[in-house]
């Protein structure tokens, strides 16, 4: 990338994201590991989650209003002790203080990969440069997601699911703090008070934001889909245990998506490329509703994940270019809730789709997300190409 300091940024992301990536799977087995109920168990992990994409937006606003430093490290101390406070519980612990602690976990959770995505610009002058560090970004995220599991949750877990907590909230300090020591965050200052006089809508009171969140909302409800489908095809292949490696197959062809896109120059029409890679998730979709009866679905898992990290990178960017003077923490942190909303989304409908249909109706319904994220976009051109083309916007950024 030629650019130390952005590289830096998203290795140091990457190491406080891994924690994230793991946390889900780590609340489950910790709760089952202590006879809690799946019930308990999923509520936990849901709490969580859903405190993360609640509270995102709000501190992203705080960060832009108050700058990074004092806002992560706030939120790593809080994080840590409710992650820390988990793995202390014991099994005569009420349910309800799995999912208080939790939730709390979540709502306090640092936004380290949206404040990320603002600095980016301040230390990569370059367009070109800069689309491909989001690129890039988007790889790092994935591969935090691919690793928390198989390191955190797979080998640590598997001895010890209270030292794998502490592991998980250990490596969450670490993260941030070497995040907080680069000199980007640290020299970061946040916008002029008078640039920072938005509505109460914040960051969304950007038309094209909020087109963007749309866009982002609904293909992800793909992701959601596609890990139940993956299940149900994993399932009536009498392989459910290959559930797992099957999806990080998955999740390594956007790996690799990434990688390939940061080798490629800027867009001069983001919104068209951002429309072909939504097109090549729709077709990887229609494969996999294909295919999904045999084991040729497997084959179609990496491929129809090339798009994804791409798209994610498009979208970063144009959100980058879109959101207010003084907003930019704020609107990445709505495109996270917005993934978190998808998701959830996508999981709760396939799995009356798989009922129905099996691992087909589960693919369909991400095919279907898909096309509306390229309805979506198709509706919005006009406005995304007037936000990507306007230089003072771009100047407000950079």
């Amino acid at each position: 990338m030629g650019t130390p300091g952005a590289a830096r940024l998203i290795i140091a992301s990457l190491v406080a994201a891994i924690p994230a990536g793991a946390i889900g799977v780590l609340l489950i087995l910790h709760v089952k590991h202590l006879g809690g109920s799946y019930a308990l168990a999923g509520l936990t992990a849901a709490g969580y989650a859903i405190g993360a994409a609640l509270t995102g937006p709000y501190v992203g606003r705080l960060v832009d209003r108050h700058g990074a430093i004092p806002v992560l490290a706030a939120c790593m101390v809080l994080t840590a002790a409710a992650v820390s406070s988990l793995a202390l519980l014991t099994r005569d612990s009420p349910d309800v203080l799995f999912v208080v602690l939790a939730v709390v976990g979540g709502l306090t959770h640092p936004p380290v990969g949206a404040v990320t995505r603002t600095l980016l610009p301040t230390v990569i002058k370059n367009e070109g440069t800069l689309h491909s560090a989001y690129a890039l970004e988007s790889s790092a995220l994935e591969l935090s997601y691919i690793a928390g599991p198989a390191l955190i949750a797979g080998l640590i877990a598997s001895q010890s699911t209270r030292t794998a907590l502490f592991v998980d909230a250990g490596v969450l300090v670490l993260g941030i703090l070497w995040f907080m020591s680069l000199p980007a965050p640290r020299q970061w200052r946040p916008a002029a008070p008078q640039a920072q006089r938005h509505s109460r809508l914040g960051a969304l009171s950007s038309p094209s934001v909020r087109l963007l969140l749309l866009v982002i909302t609904a293909f992800s409800v793909s992701f959601g889909a596609v890990e139940v489908a993956v299940t149900a095809a994993a399932s009536g292949l009498d392989a459910r245990s290959l559930t797992g490696p099957l999806l990080a197959t998955w999740g390594f062809g956007s790996l690799v998506g990434g990688l390939l896109l940061a080798t490629r120059d800027a867009p001069e029409e983001a919104h068209r490329r951002l429309l072909w890679l939504l097109a090549a998730l729709a077709l990887g979709d229609l494969a996999l509703v294909l295919t999904s009866g045999s084991w040729a679905f497997a084959a179609f898992l990496p491929l129809s994940g090339l798009a994804i990290a791409p798209a994610f990178a498009v979208v970063n960017a144009m959100t980058g270019i879109s959101a207010a003077q003084g907003t930019s923490t704020e609107a990445f942190a709505w495109l996270g809730t917005g993934v978190s909303a998808g998701f959830s989304a996508g999981a709760a409908l396939a799995g009356p789709a798989a009922d129905l249909g099996g691992a087909s109706g589960a693919f369909g319904v991400s095919l279907g997300a898909v096309l509306l994220a390229m309805l979506v976009t198709l509706a919005g051109r006009r406005l995304l190409i007037a936000s990507s083309t306007d230089p003072l916007a771009f100047a407000l950024q950079v």
